[in-house]
């Protein structure tokens, strides 16, 4: 059941503007043509002034998430080698060593794979740990850089996932850390929708309670975006783990009545029509 703050948010049923679009943006093209061009000096100038841009944004660093991740998909396999070249270029680059940390944070996602843990074999977990330590190399380089993002975070959250802890924090410590660091910060209460939810040891109260903390902070767009994700969450718990069709389908209505844009609730009322 929905609580008393998601409920408050159903009178919005407008479209969400930080709903993701479905397309490509033409500034992702720009940015992936740089890193093939190798013009990494231009691309570091050209995604912090985005950057800065962004948090002056409802959406936050969470915009800044989404371009970068969409970049990625326009390189393919030449990934690894225009990191390198970037890094070895640029050492002190803030997005330089975020771009390598998501490389590593990739390469230890591929490795854990969507079984349960208990799947997990040794090599898996070696693996695991092996790219885990780069990435986190990489994300406490860019914590010097940038001690006001909380962009690393968001990466150490996702690391902390599975095997526990990331640099000695669990994934609820490096969200509580992100908040202090930013407390505008949208990318790592987003993450903490999927890292904390029942489905990876958390709570939707727990959820409930971190929307009501943000709520002082955050612009109400975007409080009202995050509340909106945990309905979702719910949305899917529903259908997926508790195999509930008809109460899944209710709260995608509601994710639908808070968001009339999202093309995500309504393929999940159509999957649990």
């Amino acid at each position: 059941m929905a609580s008393g703050l998601l409920a408050s948010t159903m009178v919005w049923a407008q479209e969400c503007p930080l709903v993701p679009l479905q397309v490509a943006e033409l500034a992702d093209a720009d940015d992936a043509n740089l890193m093939l061009e190798f013009k990494f000096k231009a691309l570091d100038k050209q995604l912090a002034q985005a950057h800065k841009k962004n948090l002056s944004r409802p959406g936050g660093d969470l915009l800044t998430m989404r371009r970068t991740s969409r970049t990625i998909s326009y390189l393919g396999g030449r990934r690894e080698t225009l990191m390198r070249m970037w890094l070895d270029e640029r050492p002190d680059s803030f997005f330089a060593q975020m771009f390598a940390a998501d490389y590593y944070e990739g390469m230890y996602s591929e490795a854990r794979g969507s079984g349960p843990v208990s799947s997990l074999s040794e090599t898996n977990l070696q693996d695991m740990r092996k790219h885990s330590e780069r990435a986190q190399k990489h994300l406490l380089k860019a914590m010097e850089l940038d001690p006001t993002s909380a962009l690393p975070h968001v990466t150490m959250m996702v690391l902390s996932a599975t095997l526990g802890e990331a640099g000695g924090r669990d994934t609820q410590q490096w969200l509580e850390l992100a908040n202090k660091v930013d407390p505008k910060n949208m990318g790592a209460r987003i993450n903490a929708v999927n890292y904390l939810s029942p489905r990876w040891g958390g709570s939707f109260e727990l959820l409930d309670d971190m929307v009501k903390q943000a709520s002082k902070s955050l612009h109400k767009e975007a409080a009202h975006y995050l509340a909106y994700n945990i309905v979702m969450a719910r949305a899917s718990h529903a259908r997926v783990i508790e195999h509930n069709k008809a109460e899944a389908h209710k709260l995608y209505k509601q994710a639908l009545g808070m968001c009339e844009n999202s093309h995500f609730a309504r393929t999940g009322i159509t999957q649990t029509y």
